[in-house]
């Protein structure tokens, strides 16, 4: 999913919720802007990533350490949630999108929608591995659950594997070379200036899915982008277009 397809795999999620029953529909469609988003970001992100510490694939190391430091800078500068540390205020988030009477269950709407599309797309891998949502859910909430609430940062980040030893820095212990003057596809810029830059492409993106579900518009500008790169299958940075 993270290399291939997930331009198609966005628009068969469009298609579910659309179809999605009126009660479930604005649930079904947040999650879907939360997914999207994280599509939008790492799209745009990046590249910027890989022209610092070089490609993905030979530098797995430094491309986690260099988004710890940018997520922890961010955090702290632009979100005003404080220090990165609040196992509980994903847990209050993410948590909560369970079934009513249980709740190692991710919501039945959202499953069905994931399973669907994930079969759908993936079909191979799929028949091979059936998508397992609930174990995906509740292995998730065990890493928050277990996230070290120190005077480090939790490692909880998609990114950040418990072997490695890797924790966040705190805000004063940011290395400025992941922030200032990054080398970007327009030139040196600040990661204030690129995170605006997300923070466009996901509005952007949110636009569009919203007027495909909720008006019947024609889903336009997405891709089958490789997110560790942000290239499209065309070779194209759109994000940066």
């Amino acid at each position: 999913m993270h290399y291939n397809h997930v331009g198609e795999l966005i628009a068969v999620l469009v298609d579910e919720v659309k179809a999605c029953d009126e009660t479930e529909k604005d649930k079904a469609f947040a999650w879907l802007c939360g997914f999207v988003a994280h599509v939008a970001a790492d799209i745009t992100i990046h590249p910027v990533v890989e022209l610092k510490v070089g490609p993905y694939a030979d530098n797995q190391m430094a491309h986690r350490i260099c988004e710890m430091h940018q997520d922890a800078y961010i955090w702290v500068k632009h979100m005003q949630l404080g220090e990165l540390g609040y196992a509980d205020r994903v847990k209050a988030n993410i948590g909560t999108c369970t079934e009513s009477d249980n709740d190692d269950k991710l919501d039945a709407t959202l499953c069905r929608i994931w399973t669907s599309a994930l079969s759908a797309v993936y079909r191979d891998t799929a028949q091979a591995t059936p998508p397992d949502i609930h174990a995906w859910h509740n292995g998730f909430m065990t890493v928050v659950d277990r996230a070290e609430e120190t005077d480090n940062l939790f490692a909880w980040a998609r990114h950040v594997a418990a072997s490695l030893g890797l924790t966040y820095p705190q805000s004063d212990e940011v290395d400025p070379t992941f922030i200032q003057h990054l080398e970007t596809p327009h030139g040196l810029q600040d990661y204030d200036a690129i995170f605006e830059r997300a923070i466009d492409t996901i509005h952007q993106q949110w636009e569009i899915i919203a007027a495909a579900v909720y008006n019947d518009a024609d889903l336009i500008g997405f891709k089958n982008w490789d997110l560790d790169t942000g290239l499209c299958e065309d070779g194209q940075l759109t994000a940066w277009s």
